[in-house]
């Protein structure tokens, strides 16, 4: 990837202009994770590559990144940390927002990181808070790009832009979702409730049958809607809950 092509392409105030571009790295989170720890890291950076070697998704599973895109973007959030548990759900609107407009086709979020297409995964967000005397929030962003195929295990699960029918370059495709991102950002700072009706728009997850595990049990329920907060509103046989944290699996209606 070439790092003035994709500077090329944006058109953001501040994100996305303090850019790295790795040949390759474990994952662009570690890396930035690295840069925390040694006093580096800055509101605003991007790091980007096409090749990680230990990329990982949420609950620790292993991200096939073989002709993917994958970064991490720097957000210096000053604000109370139980007013940030929005932004993964931010993130990934603004990555299905900005890939349906790259490519124009449909590309939906899944509750809670997923970005789905006709059914399939396209990609994921990982968020990580870090905290010092200022306080970062790293939004790590694969995205299936320029794939033709993929191993067994996944094969009937993930897509790729490309198998998509979408011909887009990985620049193209990390400047679009740069843009958007802050232009989302904007609006979650005045509060998610402001991002919520994109989510509604574009999501992948109302109206279907839900199975939610945690350490305390498994939840299933219909999913029927989102709050103000980012937390998805299950009604279950019990009644109708609330929840944010969990491992989400969308039973195919």
């Amino acid at each position: 990837m070439k790092a003035g092509v994709i500077e090329n392409g944006l058109t953001t105030r501040s994100l996305g202009r303090k850019l790295t571009v790795l040949f390759e790295v474990d994952s662009t989170n570690k890396y930035a994770s690295r840069l925390f720890k040694e006093g580096k890291l800055s509101g605003g950076m991007a790091i980007v590559t096409d090749k990680q070697t230990a990329g990982r998704g949420r609950l620790e599973r292993e991200w096939y990144s073989e002709g993917g895109l994958a970064m991490t973007l720097v957000l210096e959030m000053d604000m109370p940390t139980h007013k940030l548990g929005g932004i993964t759900l931010t993130a990934g609107v603004a990555a299905v927002m900005a890939l349906s407009e790259l490519t124009g086709k449909r590309f939906q979020i899944k509750y809670p990181n997923d970005i789905m297409f006709d059914g399939r995964k396209a990609g994921g967000i990982l968020s990580e808070l870090k905290i010092d005397e200022r306080q970062f929030v790293l939004i790590g962003i694969g995205i299936n790009v320029k794939q033709d195929s993929f191993p067994g295990e996944i094969a009937g699960i993930a897509v790729s832009l490309r198998q998509a029918g979408a011909d887009v370059t990985l620049e193209e495709t990390a400047a679009a979702i740069i843009n958007k991102l802050e232009e989302m950002l904007d609006l979650f700072h005045k509060g998610f409730k402001y991002v919520r009706p994109h989510w509604i728009e574009h999501n992948y997850t109302l109206g279907k049958n839900i199975t939610v595990s945690n350490p305390a049990g498994d939840i299933v329920g219909k999913a029927i809607n989102l709050d103000d907060d980012g937390n998805l509103v299950l009604e279950t046989a019990g009644g109708v809950v609330k929840l944010n944290a969990g491992d989400f699996t969308v039973m195919e209606n």
